[in-house]
């Protein structure tokens, strides 16, 4: 299980580092070019990267925590939601003047979009014992 659990936890997580940004630039198309759209991407893939493995850590072991109750897989993904939701807004809260304004909301949404899309469409093996 401890391999699937961290597989599961990878992928998570890299699909929120690199999916978030190209969902930023799709909604916040950037006027100069390619190829300044192409380096925001690799920028935020980069920083959300190095500023999210702290989040992928918590993510994987509170799933550890939420196994040893027992509880059917979706459950566990119910909770895996609102923890994860709450996982990647937390950088933008503590880095940040984060407040609900339409600019900040326009690069943290996606990534609490792609967290929650990618707890439930990855397949979530907690049986079995460590």
């Amino acid at each position: 299980m401890k391999d699937n659990v961290r597989t599961y936890v990878f992928r998570v997580w890299l699909t929120s580092v690199i999916i978030s940004p190209v969902i930023y630039a799709l909604f916040n198309p950037i006027p100069d070019g390619s190829n300044a759209v192409t380096l925001v991407i690799a920028v935020m893939i980069f920083i959300g990267g190095c500023i999210s493995i702290p989040c992928a850590i918590l993510i994987d072991i509170a799933i550890k925590f939420l196994v040893k109750f027992n509880l059917p897989v979706v459950s566990v993904k119910i909770r895996l939601s609102a923890i994860g939701l709450i996982l990647s807004y937390s950088p933008f809260f503590i880095l940040g003047n984060f407040r609900f304004y339409q600019a900040d909301l326009y690069v943290a949404v996606p990534y609490g979009v792609t967290v929650l899309a990618a707890i439930w469409v990855y397949r979530l093996n907690i049986s079995g014992s460590d």
